[in-house]
C-alpha cells in the first residue's frame, strides 16, 4: 500500500507494484521478497501487522509466512520501538483480531515470553480489566504474567 507515487505538480499516480489492486482489495504487503524486506528493517514485521490492523481485510499469506519466520527478529530492536508499534497497533480498528493472530503465529514470543500461545486468548491490560484477568484461574498461581498485575483498586474489587 505503500508503493504508490504522486506527482506533487500534477497529482498524477504512478503504481509500479500493484498498489491501486491492493488497496481495492484492502491487503497489505510487502514489495517484493517479504523475507528480504524484513532482514533489512525488522520493524517491518510489526508494521506489517499494525497496517493490516488499519487497513487490511485479506492477509497477504506470503507475508505472514515471512513475519513468522522472522519473528525472533524483533530481538534485535529496542523496547521503546517494539512499545511504539505495538501501541500504534493496539487503537486499530481491528486490533483484537490482528493480536490475536500474532499470538497464535508466536510473533511475541521472542520479545513477550508472558504471552503463551498455547491458550489462544488475548487478555486487554487496561485498569477496567485487571480484575477479570486476576480472577482468570485457568493456569497456575505461579503464572508469569498475573504476578506482574497491580493490584485492583477497591472500587474493581467485587
Amino acid at each position: 500500500m505503500n508503493a504508490l507515487y504522486a506527482d506533487p505538480a500534477t497529482g498524477e499516480i504512478f503504481d509500479y507494484f500493484g498498489g491501486l489492486d491492493d488497496l481495492a482489495a484492502r491487503r497489505v504487503r510487502f514489495i517484493g521478497d517479504p523475507l528480504q524486506r524484513i532482514a533489512e528493517d525488522h520493524l517491518r514485521i510489526l508494521r506489517f501487522f499494525r497496517f493490516h490492523a488499519r487497513f487490511g481485510t485479506t492477509i497477504d499469506q506470503a507475508g505472514l509466512d515471512a513475519c513468522t519466520a522472522r519473528a525472533n527478529d524483533l530481538m534485535a530492536l529496542s523496547r521503546e520501538r517494539i512499545a511504539s508499534e505495538v501501541l500504534k497497533l493496539l487503537v486499530a480498528a481491528n486490533a483484537v483480531a490482528v493480536v490475536a493472530l500474532m499470538v497464535e503465529r508466536g510473533i511475541f514470543r521472542a520479545v513477550l515470553p508472558e504471552i503463551d500461545a498455547g491458550e489462544r486468548r488475548v487478555w486487554a491490560c487496561w485498569p477496567s480489566e485487571r480484575r477479570t484477568l486476576a480472577s482468570h484461574r485457568t493456569r497456575s498461581a505461579a503464572s508469569p504474567w498475573r504476578s506482574r498485575l497491580p493490584p485492583p483498586k477497591p472500587s474493581e474489587r467485587g
